[in-house]
This record gives structure tokens, sequence and C-alpha cells, in this order.
């Protein structure tokens, strides 16, 4: 899968969208993207100017297939990550621009950072809601959360090879999967404080919308009645807490920032996992 570098000199995340008449192979659909995407550069470096929809249909029936709905999107994202950055005093990171209709994002780094973001978020967010989730991910940054996970790992990895490595013979693959769901339950306190951050630091309300948007199929929407079902979406290998955990945070934060984010926020994971109560 390709990925692009969204720099001040190609700011735009451009896509197109469209409905295919017909079932097509994927060698025939992949020679018109290729076509596509030549034409596009093309027409860009040397008539400074897009393809319009009409000319992406016409491309389309030279390799015989027909489009319906033909839409392009164009939008600034090298700005609205130098505004998101900007309010969490972060030097810009590197924008990663994917083609995947999954909708994604994710950040890496500290002072040297990147953000990843899918057109799968572009697609199905709002202007507001692709701030919020950026705010997250910047969040993610400005606390260096990779790198607290990654030291933690390290932590357990010289306690284990100091101490107790040989005593794990038998019990090596059970002690890993638990130390997995370890690992993924201090991350949950970790996207939680991210949740947090973006909300008080982008303050549009738009967060929660961009859950109910981008929801997986397995999301959990609503708390389970029973309890060991509850403690199940809890200690599981996913780093983030159960949708219907991030999204009553959001919708009950106090109006004033708290002084500690952390501390607040593990409090109310560890309510939550040990909890029935609404």
């Amino acid at each position: 899968m390709s990925r692009n570098i969204i720099t001040s000199a190609n700011p735009n995340a451009n896509f197109i969208k469209f409905i295919l008449v017909d079932e097509i192979s994927k060698k025939r659909f992949a020679d018109f993207t290729e076509a596509i995407r030549n034409k596009w550069l093309y027409k860009t470096q040397f008539f400074q100017r897009k393809l319009t929809a009409l000319e992406i249909i016409q491309i389309a029936e030279q390799h015989h297939i027909q489009l319906e709905e033909v839409k392009i999107h164009n939008i600034d994202l090298y700005e609205m990550v130098t505004n998101v950055s900007a309010k969490f005093h972060l030097s810009k990171p590197t924008i990663i621009l994917t083609p995947d209709s999954e909708p994604n994002a994710g950040a890496i780094g500290a002072i040297k950072s990147s953000v990843m973001i899918t057109s799968g978020i572009l697609d199905r967010l709002s202007k507001p809601e692709i701030e919020s989730v950026l705010g997250h991910e910047m969040a993610h940054i400005k606390n260096c959360d990779v790198i607290v996970l990654i030291s933690l790992l390290s932590i357990e990895w010289f306690i284990r090879a100091n101490f107790y490595s040989g005593m794990l013979f038998f019990f090596i693959i059970p002690y890993f999967m638990a130390l997995m769901i370890v690992l993924a339950y201090i991350g949950k306190f970790l996207e939680a404080r991210a949740d947090m951050l973006s909300a008080y630091t982008i303050n549009n309300g738009k967060l929660v919308s961009s859950f109910n948007k981008i929801k997986r199929p397995t999301s959990i929407m609503k708390k389970p009645k029973n309890y060991l079902e509850v403690l199940a979406c809890w200690f599981d290998y996913d780093p983030h807490p159960p949708m219907y955990f991030r999204i009553q945070m959001l919708k009950n934060l106090s109006a004033k920032k708290p002084k500690f984010p952390l501390l607040v926020c593990i409090k109310k994971v560890v309510k939550a996992t040990f909890s029935i109560k609404s």
C-alpha cells in the first residue's frame, strides 16, 4: 500500500469517490487507478489544475469501466495538522496519508514525531471531527505515550532477564499472554487521557460524533449487564477502552480541565472495570 507524505508543497489530501456499475477484475481496476494517478500528476505539475469528474469518467471508459456518482474531495491536511499541533504547542509532525478505506489514525514519536491518517477518516468525517481525531493523536505525541509503553516493556524485560526468567520455562506462553493484557490495560489509561486532552484542547465537541461514525462492527457501544462480560471487554488485547466508556466519559467531562488528567483517567478506567453500573 502506497503512502503519501503531506508537505507545504503538497498540502492537500486528494481522493476520488465513485460507484462501480459492474464488477471488474483486479488487474483492470489497478490499470485504471494507475492511469488516474498518472493523469492527476501530469495535470497538477504541468497545468496547475486537478482532474474533473468528467475526465475521470472518460479515463474509466478508456479502460471499459462504468462509473457513477463520481466525486472529488480536496482537503488541506497540512494546514489542519499544523493548526492542531500548534494548539498542543508542538512542532508539526511528519504527516503520512495512507490510501485505505478503513478509518484509522495513529501517532508515534516525541521530539521527531509522525502522524498517520487514512483516507477513510477524511472520507467519513467533517473537518471539525478530523481535527478532534488529530487532537487525540497529538495528545499521544505530547505525552510520549508510545515511549512510555516501550519503556514499560524494557523494564519488564530487564526484571525478567535478571530475576525470574528460568522460572518461566513451562509458563512462557501464558506469561506473555498475561503481559500483553496488562500492557493493553495500561494503554487504556493513556487512550482515555488522549480523548480527554483532545476534548479540552480542540474544544469543538466533535470527538463523540467522530467515534459514532468510525466505530467498528465489534465496538461495544453499550455497557454489558453481565459482570464477566464487563471484565472481558476491559481485560483484552486492545489498548483502547470500550467505545461506550469513551463516549460516556467525554459526555460527562467537567467544564474545567483537571490538573492531573492521567490520574483522573486511571480512576475512571478502574472504576468502570469493576462496576456494572451504567
